[in-house]
């Protein structure tokens, strides 16, 4: 083939193919270009919306920087900024800006104590009028109840929304059960405890530090005393802490002393008074003290806070007593404390200081001029260590809880999948103790090397790092639903970027989904804050010294001046005021921490911004001690635990401070009455709020009546208080709250009260809990406080017992001949006298006695006190006693039969005639079985009739063995007396007793005699605190009233209203309640 000819065949063939690659080559290149420039413009993004997270954390105005939904505007301002930054660098401005949160599946915050997710959801639609005012559900009567009407014909709808904030949290709960307690951490060394421990339900929270040690914090070792506390070898003491204030009552800037007072608030020293400064720069002095005794005097008056640790030895237990100062002119400047009950009480132990009208605290001069916040910080931080090494020191990694009943150990033996689901946790073994805190567990983040080893600093990283990418991972899916074109993966971040995004506060921006040539844009940015409120980062503390126009941070060589004080990077920006008037007003600028010897000049140190090698990174302690600036040692520590105690103390009075609690009229209630719920939601601060009101309680267990308002700032409209009634039928909840998308606004200083009348209908006996909370109005998932009422349902059943009749005793003696042995000797005496006594006894009472006794016959013409009574003769003739007995009972009278025998009844031959002896079985000793069945049958007869007359009877039955063996010389039992005890014994008030001696018989005697004469105690009334309620004396019982009907006993009985079991019973309420009849009154007849 001619050359010309390939040449033209390889021009066909490869042109084709080198355009086409060179096309692909240049959208690959495109692609990358792409892919940097959007890298670019993500991270630019990020750096905005930090910037401006920054600028709103940073107290530019102190009145309303601290609002409780401060923050979560904070961030929303932020997340706004983003999407404005990314939009704009990408080219989409105005009203298209949306169109990019479409390829944002994620936003996350990482603050100090938890964090947010920006993120899609699916929501629901609400229902909107013609003016497209959102709707609101009505109750019967018409009203709203608050919540809001969502369209149900309409589709949900997914919305970019953030999510609740959500605390750096984990559940631990050890396997002998004395610790259940959630523990929420923080991106330093603080945190909060709340749970069961050994019992007792416990909230703590503080920094923690290593104690009795130079890599923490020394205390005096038997407490009492904040002289020689040391912080990492520096010696924390109170320190002088200066500020340039602009004020106009100055005209220009000077220079103040200044101190933090309890509300931690600036109070700055003029020398003779203390003063703060308004928004306008004006001077505001202290006004003169309340007296001790005024409602107003620990709330209205300002003190000075100082924190001295408590040690018990016997306990071995380590608490704070906060002592406060009172610093208004008037006050004399004296120190309390707070007892239990909340009142101030002067504290005594101080000392006086020659020659200075200043005092002596625990070992330190308390001078006007000085701030305790360190030492406040070290005190607190050590006992809260000591209280958690000892109560939670047990605890380990393998103890946390995964899911209910789950905890890490259990994930030994689950499969890989579950374990992803639930996160790895492979920082620390399971088997390591987390809050055991020693210079080998440090987990202050300020000392690097020892934070690196720390088991609580670690693991608290898991927590942090799985928490997060759990809920990314649901955001992810979210995406996916509102693009199911795009498959969405959720990016690993590496451990190094997970460190810096937990070093402060920080924003993680995810953006999936770009196209970009020839594939999709898949990555993240991370942007971290350097000046924030949250957070208090060792690295940003900044020192200015005398004799040097600028500051630096530790350890700098540079530094020339002397007596450095640190602050944070937030106090050094600089702040303005106007000077002049009209149209010649010009704006002035200073810094509060500047060398006024330099024209209030403040310049940071070139060395400390870009060249930080120059820092002494060896052994510290040593290397301060032998330089010029081993000062700066105290300096820091000082600095660093001031700061972070005034970052996390008390809410300041700047701050709203809104609290709630709940009472009700008593602890118990009558089934069916009606019970006083009070609510009352206070703000302490001196800012007002705006608050979530939400009161809830089961929907079965109350039924509530008028809500009532008041408030205790005059002139209130107390229809601003609105208040509607809701329902949850799904969880059977019903309550008051207020009304959705308006919520409540209180005034500084206001106290509201919401009464309302409630009737229970639980059931008996168990715990009605009302519970009442405020919520912030912005986020309504951070709840600010909560109170319970606890009230038991009772009921009372009245007892009356009807007039006593008086009562009538019959005494019926056997003296057959079986009893000619035992009546004889010193027996026989001590029988006779029982007997006798007994008579007495009840004759004292005003009791009458009717004596009888009987052989063949019966006899009432003798008393126990006559010989001839006791005279014997053959026959036990129980027939002829029963007759006699008959004669002798009196109507309108509680008559009672005392029988004793010592043998079964004899047929009844008349006088002189020894008769049969038989027993209930029909047998016969001599004589027919036919004779045994007249002899009982008549002994019945008798027995029935007196029966039929109410009369109650005590049988005593003796078997007198030694007697019968006496007269034939043979131990055999003379009876068994089971006919005495089957037809005498029929009712439940009967008592048959059996003596089988002389101790028995005597005994018996006695018995009978306490039981006759005493009276029933009967109650005014029984308590019922659940269905099953006993009663006394249930065999004295005649009838129940229920309502207005009346029931007998065994109609009572019959229903299954009455049990009786012996002599014991109780009612059976839910009978009752089944009928709807629990609400009656009820009452028991004796």
């Amino acid at each position: 083939m001619k050359l010309q000819n390939m040449t033209v065949i390889f021009i066909i063939i490869m042109i084709p193919i080198i355009l086409v690659v060179s096309y692909y080559i240049g959208l690959q290149i495109n692609t990358i270009t792409m892919q940097k420039n959007y890298t670019v413009k993500l991270q630019t993004a990020a750096k905005d919306s930090i910037q401006a997270l920054e600028i709103n954390t940073v107290e530019w105005n102190s009145a309303s920087s601290n609002l409780a939904d401060s923050k979560r505007r904070d961030v929303l301002a932020s997340i706004n900024t983003f999407t404005t930054s990314l939009a704009n660098n990408m080219g989409i401005g105005g009203a298209g800006k949306g169109r990019i949160q479409t390829y944002i599946p994620a936003i996350v915050y990482t603050m100090y104590d938890g964090y947010y997710i920006y993120s899609a959801s699916l929501m629901k639609d609400q229902d909107t009028d013609k003016d497209g005012l959102t709707q609101f559900e009505k109750d019967t009567s018409g009203k709203d109840t608050g919540n809001i009407k969502y369209n149900t014909e309409g589709t949900p709808s997914y919305q970019y929304i953030l999510k609740p904030y959500s605390p750096y949290s984990a559940r631990y709960a050890n396997e002998n059960g004395n610790v259940d307690v959630t523990v929420n951490y923080t991106l330093d060394n603080y945190i909060r405890v709340y749970g069961t421990v050994s019992g007792k339900y416990q909230t703590k929270e503080g920094y923690l530090v290593v104690c009795d040690n130079n890599a923490g914090v020394r205390v005096n070792k038997n407490g009492g005393s904040i002289s020689g506390i040391t912080y990492r070898g520096a010696t924390i003491k109170p320190e002088a802490l200066t500020e340039q204030v602009y004020t106009a009552d100055d005209g220009q800037v000077k220079e103040y002393l200044y101190i933090y007072d309890q509300y931690d608030n600036k109070l700055y020293w003029d020398g003779n008074n203390y003063f703060s400064v308004d928004k306008n720069n004006n001077k505001v002095y202290l006004q003169t003290a309340l007296p001790e005794g005024d409602a107003g005097f620990s709330i209205t008056n300002r003190f000075r806070k100082i924190s001295v640790p408590m040690y018990d030895n016997r306990e071995d237990e380590w608490t704070v007593q906060k002592v406060f100062q009172i610093l208004n002119p008037g006050g004399g400047y004296k120190f309390y404390y707070e007892n239990q009950s909340g009142a101030f009480v002067e504290f005594t132990s101080v000392e006086n200081i020659d020659g200075s009208d200043n005092k002596k605290l625990a070992g330190v001069e308390v001078e006007k001029d000085k701030d305790f916040s360190a030492i406040n910080y070290c005190v607190e931080s050590y006992v809260f260590t000591k209280w958690v090494t000892k109560n939670l020191g047990s605890i380990t990694v393998g103890d946390m809880q995964i899911s209910t009943g789950n905890s890490i150990n259990s994930l030994k033996n689950i499969t890989s999948a579950e374990q992803q689901y639930y996160g790895q946790y492979n920082n620390v073994g399971s088997d390591q103790y987390i809050f055991r805190i020693s210079d080998s567990n440090n987990p202050d983040p300020e000392n690097d090397d020892a934070y690196a080893e720390s088991v609580l600093a670690q693991h608290k990283k898991d927590i942090i790092i799985n928490t997060i990418e759990k809920n990314l991972s649901q955001a992810t899916a979210q995406a996916q639903g509102m693009n199911p074109n795009y498959e969405y993966r959720l990016p690993q971040l590496s451990y190094d970027e997970w460190e810096q995004a937990l070093s402060n506060i920080s924003i993680i921006a995810f953006m999936q989904g770009m196209p970009i040539g020839l594939k999709y844009y898949n990555n993240y940015a991370i942007a971290t804050s350097t000046l924030n409120k949250e957070f208090v980062d060792p690295d940003e503390l900044y020192f200015a010294g005398k004799d040097d126009q600028y500051y630096h941070q530790r350890q700098c060589e540079q530094a020339t001046g002397s007596d450095y004080v640190g602050y944070r990077s937030i106090d050094y920006v600089a702040k303005s005021y106007e000077v002049g008037n009209g149209t010649t007003k010009s704006t002035r600028y200073y810094y509060p921490h500047a060398n006024k010897d330099n024209n209030y000049a403040e310049l940071e140190c070139y060395y400390c911004l870009v060249n930080r090698s120059t820092y002494k990174t060896g052994n510290k302690e040593k290397e301060w001690n032998n330089s010029p600036y081993n000062s700066w040692t105290d300096s820091y520590y000082n600095a660093l635990a001031r700061e972070r105690y005034m970052q996390l103390d008390e809410p300041g009075t700047y701050k709203p401070n809104v609290t709630v609690t709940k009472t009700a009229s008593a602890s118990s209630v009558e089934y069916g009455d009606s019970i006083t719920y009070t609510i009352t939601i206070t703000n302490k601060g001196i800012v007002d709020d705006t608050i979530t009101f939400l009161d809830y309680w089961d929907t079965d267990e109350l039924n509530i009546d008028e809500i009532k308002k008041y408030s205790t700032k005059k002139n209130r409209d107390l229809n601003e208080i609105a208040i509607v009634n809701w329902s949850d039928n799904d969880h059977k909840l019903s309550g008051i709250s207020s009304i959705a998308g308006v919520g409540i606004y209180i005034y500084a200083d206001e106290t509201i009260t919401i009464t309302y009348e409630a009737k229970p209908k639980g059931t008996l006996g168990k715990n009605i809990e009302n519970t009442a909370a405020i919520y912030s109005f912005t986020n309504k998932d951070t709840k600010l406080a909560e109170a319970t009422a606890t009230t038991t349902v009772k009921k009372t059943i009245k007892a009356i017992k009807t007039e006593v009749k008086q009562k009538n005793v019959i005494l019926v003696v056997d003296t057959s001949s079986s009893m000619r042995t035992y009546l004889r000797g010193e027996t026989g005496k001590a029988f006779k006298e029982k007997v006798k006594k007994f008579v007495k006894d009840l004759q004292d009472e005003g009791i009458p006695v009717n004596q009888i006794k009987f052989n063949g016959i019966a006899y009432d013409n003798w008393t126990v006190n006559d010989d001839a009574f006791w005279t014997i003769w053959a026959g036990t003739n129980y027939k002829s006693a029963l007759e006699k007995t008959n004669d002798k009972i009196v109507d309108g009278k509680n008559n009672i039969l005392v029988f004793f025998s010592d043998g079964d009844p004899t047929y009844p031959l008349g006088p002189g005639f020894p008769g049969y002896t038989y027993n209930e079985r029909g047998t016969t000793i001599f004589g027919t079985d036919n004779i045994a069945k007249i002899t009982w049958n008549g002994v019945e007869s008798e027995i029935s009739t007196i029966k039929g007359k109410g009369v109650t009877i005590y049988a005593i039955g003796f078997t007198n063995a030694q007697a019968d063996a006496d007269e034939d010389g043979k131990d055999e039992k003379n009876a068994n007396f089971e006919g005495l005890q089957k037809v005498f014994v029929t009712e439940p008030t009967d008592k048959f007793i059996n003596a089988k001696n002389q101790t028995d018989l005597l005994n018996a005697f006695d018995d009978i005699a306490k039981i006759i004469t005493k009276e029933l105690e009967i109650p005014d009334k029984y308590t019922a605190y659940n269905n099953k309620v006993e009663i006394q004396y249930v065999n004295e019982i005649t009838s129940i009233t229920i309502g207005d009907s009346t029931y007998t006993v065994e109609q009572a009985k019959n229903r299954g209203i009455l049990v009786i079991e012996g002599e014991k019973g109780y009612l059976d309420l839910s009978k009752l309640n089944d009928e709807n009849q629990l609400g009656l009154n009820i009452q028991i007849n004796y």
